[in-house]
């Protein structure tokens, strides 16, 4: 009877730890699919006007499913072969897994993070290229505010639909209708903004 009980609690034990081993192998799956997914795409929206890939967009559609692992990206430096619009140089994966994590949550404090940051001295200039470009370990930074910001809010977050007809510049938008892809973002609502 004991040696059964034993191995009951032998075979639980090895069943919890292959257990455990499949999560962090799930996550890290994750982090690197996502960062794989983001190196494919070749067009990321500008302006608010629908342009952007298709893996761009499918992306955004996953919502807050591929949040964590868009976050996880944030300090991914991996360079893109996207050009930049009006700042120069190219993309690296974590600067579009911020701007996917942008379409998916719209008010993101972002100057609120950066003001944050004692050791950076352009406060008049409070935007996100000029902040993780500034010095590497920005990215970093970021990284941490945003994984503690949103699971702060994750669960404060509403849902605002999005029927906005956006005017397109590219001829090879790829979706049927003029609209947000996604058909809304997430906001975190004022009042709950507020009470900080």
């Amino acid at each position: 009877m004991k040696k059964m009980k034993f191995n009951c609690i032998i075979l639980s034990l090895l069943v919890f730890s292959c257990f455990c081993a499949f999560a962090q192998t799930t996550k890290i799956d994750c982090v690197k699919d996502c960062a794989r997914e983001i190196k494919r795409i070749t067009d990321v929206p500008y302006l608010p006007e629908l342009s952007g890939d298709s893996i761009y967009w499918n992306l955004v559609v996953q919502g807050k499913d591929i949040v964590p692992c868009l976050i996880s990206n944030l300090d991914n430096t991996t360079k893109t072969d996207i050009n930049i619009p009006n700042w120069g140089g190219v993309y690296c994966v974590g600067d579009i897994a911020f701007s996917i994590l942008d379409e998916i949550i719209h008010n993101i404090p972002i100057e609120d993070f950066i003001q944050k940051n004692k050791t950076y001295p352009k406060l008049e200039d409070l935007t996100y290229f000029s902040f993780v470009s500034f010095k590497k370990s920005n990215r970093r930074f970021l990284k941490k505010e945003m994984r503690n910001w949103y699971k702060e809010n994750k669960d404060k977050l509403e849902w605002v639909v999005d029927t906005t007809h956006y005017g397109r510049t590219s001829k090879d938008w790829f979706y049927p209708s003029d609209q947000n892809p996604a058909h809304g973002y997430y906001i975190v609502p004022a009042k709950v903004q507020n009470k900080k």
